[in-house]
This record gives C-alpha cells, sequence and structure tokens, in this order.
C-alpha cells in the first residue's frame, strides 16, 4: 500500500471533483479527490502559521514603539512625577508657590527700563568709547596697577602729563636737534647732538662685544703669528684656516686648512686635515691624514692607519692594515691602483712590468761556491735542500741560474731567511 506524496510548497486547489451516484467504486477515484484536499490541508497549515508569525511581529513593533514614545514624553522624570495623574496633583499643591513666582517677576524691570539705566554704562559688549568717567587729577605721580578703577588710573595719568608739561619736557632739551645725529647728554645733563652721525653709528650693526678688545685680541694674535713663526712656539696659522683652532705643536698654513691633530700636526695646501696627531701630514687638495703619524698627498686621498701613507687620487683606505696606498679613484668613485700591506703583501690592479723575462728562487749550493764563481747559464740540480751543477746522469734537472729574472722567490734581502721557524709548506711557526 502507497502513501499520499506531499509537494514541498503545495498549492490551494479550489475545485474538487464531486462523487455521482453512477461513479464506481475505484481506488483511482478516490485518490484524484482525496489528494487535493490533501494539499489544501497543508496549505492551510503553513499559511496560518505564517499568518501567526505576521501577527507578533506587529504586535511587538506596535509596543515598541509605544514604549519608546512613552519614554520620551517622561524623559528621566522621576517616579514620583511619571504619570499625567501624579503631575496634575503636584502643580494643585503648589499653587500658591507659582502665584508667589509670577509676582516676583511682575515687579521687575522690563528691557526699557533696563536700557534707560544703563545708557551711561559700559555696554555689554566691552566698547567704554561713550562711557563718561568722573576722575580728578592724583596728588603725586604713581604707576599703574592692574585692578584699580578706571577713574583712579585715569588721575595717575593726568598728574603725569601735568608734571611733564610743567617741567620735565621743557628743560629736556637745551636747543633744537641737528637731524642725522646720535644723541648724548651734554654738560647741563640735557639731550645734545653728538658728533657721530647715524651713518657712522649704522657700521656697529652686528657688534656683539667690546670693539677696543676685539682690536687688542687681534694685535696679540697678528703679533704672536710673527713670534710663533720666528720661535717654533706651540702653534703657527698662517692663511685661512677652516678648523676652530690649531692643536698643540702644529701647523696650518694655505686655504681651509685645519691641523686639529696634537704634537706636530701639518696641513697645507687647500681644504686639507690633519687630525691625526704625531706628525700627522696632509698636503695636496682635500686630503686628509687622520691616522697617527700617517701623510696624505695628492687629491682626496685619505690615510687613515698608523703610519700609512696615501698618494695620488681617491684612494680606498684599508685602516691599519695598509702601509702604502697609491689611489687612482674619482670624487664619486673611490678606487686603488696598489697597496702594500704591513704583512709585506702587495696587490696591484694591472699586470707588474718588468724588463725581465723569468722566474727566480733563491738556493743554497751545496759546495757554498767558494770561489765566487759566476754560475749564471748552468743547469742544476737538486741535491736534498740545496743545488750543484747538474750532470749528464740527472734525470731531474730544477732550473737554470737566471741573470736577469723578473720575480725572485724564497728571497729575505731584509733578514737572513733561516731566522724563523718555517714548516715544510714555508709557513712561519
Amino acid at each position: 500500500m502507497a502513501n499520499f506524496e506531499i509537494a514541498e510548497k503545495p498549492e490551494f486547489t479550489r475545485e474538487i471533483r464531486k462523487f455521482e451516484v453512477t461513479d464506481p467504486g475505484h481506488a483511482d477515484l478516490f485518490n484524484a479527490v482525496i489528494g487535493p484536499l490533501l494539499q489544501n490541508e497543508v496549505f492551510l497549515k503553513s499559511f496560518a502559521d505564517k499568518l501567526n508569525e505576521t501577527i507578533i511581529d506587529t504586535y511587538q513593533q506596535a509596543t515598541g514603539y509605544t514604549d519608546q514614545e512613552i519614554a520620551k514624553l517622561i524623559n528621566g522624570a522621576p517616579s514620583t512625577l511619571d504619570t499625567l495623574g501624579e503631575i496634575a496633583t503636584a502643580m494643585k499643591a503648589n499653587q500658591d508657590v507659582v502665584s508667589a513666582l509670577n509676582q516676583a517677576i511682575g515687579t521687575k524691570a522690563n528691557q526699557a527700563e533696563m536700557d534707560s539705566q544703563l545708557g551711561t554704562k559700559l555696554n555689554k559688549t566691552g566698547d567704554a568709547s561713550e562711557t563718561s568717567v568722573a576722575f580728578s587729577q592724583a596728588s603725586a605721580r604713581a604707576n599703574l596697577a592692574s585692578g584699580e578703577k578706571l577713574k583712579v588710573s585715569l588721575g595717575k595719568i593726568m598728574k603725569w602729563f601735568a608734571d611733564l608739561a610743567n617741567g620735565a619736557a621743557s628743560t629736556l632739551l637745551g636747543a633744537n636737534l641737528t637731524a642725522n645725529r646720535a644723541l648724548v647728554a651734554n654738560a647741563s645733563g640735557k639731550v645734545a647732538a653728538a658728533g657721530v652721525s647715524s651713518t657712522e653709528l649704522g657700521y656697529l650693526s652686528g657688534v656683539t662685544s667690546g670693539i677696543q678688545g676685539q682690536l687688542n685680541s687681534l694685535n696679540t694674535g697678528i703679533a704672536g703669528a710673527a713670534l710663533k713663526s720666528k720661535y717654533g712656539d706651540t702653534t703657527i696659522d698662517v692663511g685661512r684656516k677652516a678648523g676652530t683652532s690649531v692643536g698643540t705643536y702644529s701647523t696650518a698654513e694655505g686655504y681651509l686648512v685645519t691641523a686639529a691633530g696634537l704634537y706636530g700636526a701639518h696641513a697645507e695646501g687647500c681644504m686639507t686635515t690633519s687630525s691625526g696627531g704625531y706628525g700627522a701630514h696632509a698636503e695636496g687638495n682635500s686630503t686628509t691624514a687622520s691616522g697617527q703619524s700617517s701623510h696624505a698627498g695628492g687629491h682626496g686621498t685619505v690615510a687613515s692607519g698608523y703610519g700609512q701613507t696615501s698618494l695620488g687620487l681617491f684612494n680606498i683606505s684599508y685602516g691599519n692594515t695598509a702601509l702604502l696606498i697609491i689611489g687612482n679613484g674619482s670624487s664619486s668613485t673611490r678606487s686603488n691602483a696598489f697597496r702594500v700591506d704591513q704583512n709585506g703583501a702587495a696587490y696591484g690592479k694591472a699586470a707588474y712590468q718588468s724588463s725581465g723575462a723569468d722566474y727566480a728562487e733563491y738556493f743554497e749550493w751545496i759546495d757554498g761556491n767558494p770561489d765566487a764563481e759566476d754560475r749564471r747559464g748552468y743547469f742544476v740540480a737538486l741535491e736534498g735542500r740545496k743545488i750543484r751543477k747538474a750532470t749528464p746522469d740527472d734525470t731531474f734537472i730544477l732550473g737554470i741560474v737566471s741573470a736577469h729574472p723578473v720575480v725572485v722567490g724564497n728571497s729575505d734581502p731584509d733578514s737572513w731567511h733561516q731566522r724563523f721557524l718555517k714548516d715544510d709548506f714555508g709557513n712561519f711557526i
């Protein structure tokens, strides 16, 4: 047996077939009638639910609006006066107070009376141009004081003008003044024109200290420079220096030069700086010797390491690691052409050019070459760590004694080559 299927959203059927007497009693006939009836029942139930929700929402909106308007009407009134009945009772109970207030208000001055009484007083905007003040001259001169009455202040002012007119102004000047002259007090204590014109007085513009003191200091500086140049005293400053002072026992000479280092710093040329001290020397153009006992020469070079010498153009400084630097850079890109470090290593930017053509290495003769024989051009063989002349029986020829090498290895010209212990690879132990 099957059940009727109800649609998810059934539609209402207005016409349903009526049974006739002649209709056969068949299931299809009953199903055709009962099916629409069941669909209509589901539709009506759904419609009733939606209608009920609409009614509830409308009721809640209406009550919410009513509560809101009532709250506005009460507007925070106390609970004893938040109904019309309570307000009416309170007004009735206070009728005597209301009558007394109305009577008191009626006795106050109106706008016309107020304007009539205040017509000669200070207006509401604070404008006193039309205000009349009665005052009398003060008996003695006195300064104005904050907070005093206007008539008192005007009396003091009147006293000052009266005294000025009666004596002070008439005795201030002895005669008409000469135009464009400075003013001084003459022997009689009166204002008179000085011999200095206003133009001459303008020459003093910008002076911040005593002129005589400045002249004395300048004279001392000039005399001191001559003495220091002659006797080699602590500092010598010749030309125009850039720094505020010259270091102790230092020398600055040239244009915009600075010798700020101590003990023999020397700056010369154009815009050079010697700040390293202990004989640091900067020369040329825009060079800086900031390392102790350093030397910078050329253009734009920097010697920042101890005992370092930088020459050429706009070098790259390597601090205390380099002893000699030759720059070949520019103001925008610094560069080095040649550099020698403290460990003796040399660095060049291009190939080393020489008239020689051989690479040679020092070896000790096994016989010591006691007769100082000229052995250039001989083939040699290695025997232990020393060399000897090669023979036809030698299977390994070490090389030929060179007469004009370009590079000489294993050379220690400045000290004995066995002064320090070395490992098998020649590194110092």
